[in-house]
């Protein structure tokens, strides 16, 4: 499970990520100008511990826009309602959970890991272009023909086509397929990016330099 922890204040941000890390919930810190850089669709939620400002909210509701909502946004506080209670962040609040002001701190990540697994079930199939990703089963399907993919090259391509649109980045592929202990190489990517080219297609990933891969199906 991951979540994505939205907050100017970064220092405090990673005392919450030990302790989410502690009930085995993984994460990412962000800022709210950073949004864009830090986000993965193997987030569960996304996490807004401390009030945004006038001036923060529009990154947020920008972001927001920007990525298919399915998932909880949790506030800290009651308190932030009357901020985020505005029409254009309406829309994005049918999913909002705000959690009650005197909570005890100890109480939060067990309460945020509940939360996330009520969240964390995945469609049991992915649809795009000529690929039918059957997630439980682990299957690929590619123009009605079966194919072959490795654990690791199945979350690859399972991520690629989850962020289908949008660059993902080296960082983004390193959390969702490898373990975070894992050392990762430099070129060990590059290496199962051509794999996949060799099994879809040689177009059907495309580099950006210094930024990451798109699938172009």
């Amino acid at each position: 499970m991951h979540a994505l922890i939205i907050t100017p204040h970064l220092l405090n941000a990673t005392v919450l990520a030990t302790a989410l890390r502690n009930f085995n919930v993984q994460s990412s810190v962000a800022t709210p100008q950073t949004l864009s850089r830090q986000w993965t669709p193997a987030t569960d939620a996304i996490l807004l511990p401390h009030p945004l400002t006038a001036r923060e909210v529009p990154f947020l509701i920008d972001f927001l826009s920007n990525i298919s909502l399915k998932i909880p946004l949790i506030f800290f506080s009651n308190r932030q309602k009357t901020l985020f209670n505005k029409e254009k962040m309406k829309p994005y609040l049918i999913q909002s959970i705000f959690l009650e002001d005197d909570l005890p701190l100890a109480q939060i990540p067990l309460l945020i890991k509940d939360i996330l697994q009520k969240n964390h079930v995945k469609e049991p199939e992915i649809k795009i272009g000529e690929i039918i990703m059957d997630r439980i089963n682990r299957t690929l399907t590619v123009s009605n023909q079966s194919m072959v993919l490795s654990k690791k090259e199945f979350f690859l391509l399972e991520l690629l086509i989850l962020n289908s649109g949008r660059v993902t980045t080296r960082e983004n592929i390193i959390d969702y397929v490898w373990d975070k202990r894992d050392y990762v190489a430099q070129n060990t990517i590059d290496v199962y990016m051509s794999r996949l080219r060799k099994k879809l297609s040689p177009s059907s990933i495309t580099t950006f330099p210094c930024l990451g891969y798109q699938l172009n199906l």
